[in-house]
C-alpha cells in the first residue's frame, strides 16, 4: 500500500496572527473545495496536500483559540469537526476517553488547556491511508499544577468524511498500531 506523506507546516496561508474571525471565514469558504477534492481525487498527491495540510494547520490553531474559551472554539470545532464526530484518546493521555460531538471535542479541548495552560499542538508527516489521515502529534507544554514541561506523542487516526471534516479521531501510542489501524479501514 502506498502513502502519501505531505508537510503541513510548509504549506498554507493561516498563520498565528489572523484574527478568529477571519480564520473561520477562510474554513467555511475552503469547505466546499477540501470536500469537492476529498470525493473526486481518491488517493491523489493533491488530495493528500490540500486536506493534510488544512488539518494540521487547523489543529495547531486549536491552543490559541481555545484559550480565548468555548465560545471562540466552538466555530472551530465546527469546521473541522463532523457532528456527530467520536474522538477516542489513548489510555496514556491524561484525559483518556471518547469524547462525543462537538461539545465532547471542545471538553476536551479545554480540559488539555487546563492542564497545560501554554499547549502547543504539532503535526508531523501526515499518511493518507484510503479514507483517513495519520498525523502523528506532539502535544507539550507545562503543567498548571507543577510548572513542569510534560510531553506527550501520539498518532491520531482521522476518518474524514466526504464533506473534508473529521468524523472519527483514534489516538494511538505506536505509530505502527495507527498506520495498522488505518489499513484495516480500507
Amino acid at each position: 500500500m502506498a502513502h502519501e506523506q505531505v508537510r503541513p507546516e510548509t504549506t498554507g496561508a493561516q498563520g498565528p496572527s489572523l484574527p478568529l474571525w477571519l480564520a473561520v471565514q477562510v474554513l467555511r469558504a475552503g469547505r466546499p473545495v477540501r470536500a469537492a477534492v476529498w470525493r473526486r481525487l481518491p488517493r491523489s498527491r493533491l488530495r493528500t496536500i490540500l486536506v493534510g495540510a488544512f488539518m494540521g494547520l487547523s489543529y495547531r490553531a486549536v491552543p490559541r483559540v481555545a484559550a480565548r474559551g468555548r465560545s471562540a472554539l466552538m466555530p472551530l470545532v465546527r469546521e473541522l469537526f463532523e457532528p456527530e464526530i467520536e474522538f477516542t484518546t489513548a489510555p496514556h493521555d491524561p484525559d483518556p476517553g471518547t469524547y462525543r460531538g462537538h461539545e465532547g471535542v471542545v471538553q476536551l479541548f479545554l480540559g488539555w488547556l487546563e492542564m497545560f495552560p501554554d499547549l502547543r499542538l504539532e503535526s508531523g508527516d501526515i499518511v493518507e491511508a484510503g479514507d483517513c489521515l495519520v498525523m502523528p502529534t506532539h502535544i507539550h507544554g507545562h503543567g498548571s499544577a507543577s510548572g513542569l514541561e510534560g510531553h506527550l506523542h501520539a498518532t491520531w487516526v482521522i476518518r474524514v468524511s466526504p464533506r473534508a471534516r473529521a468524523a472519527r479521531v483514534d489516538e494511538y501510542a505506536d505509530h505502527g498500531a495507527a498506520l495498522e489501524a488505518a489499513a484495516a479501514a480500507e
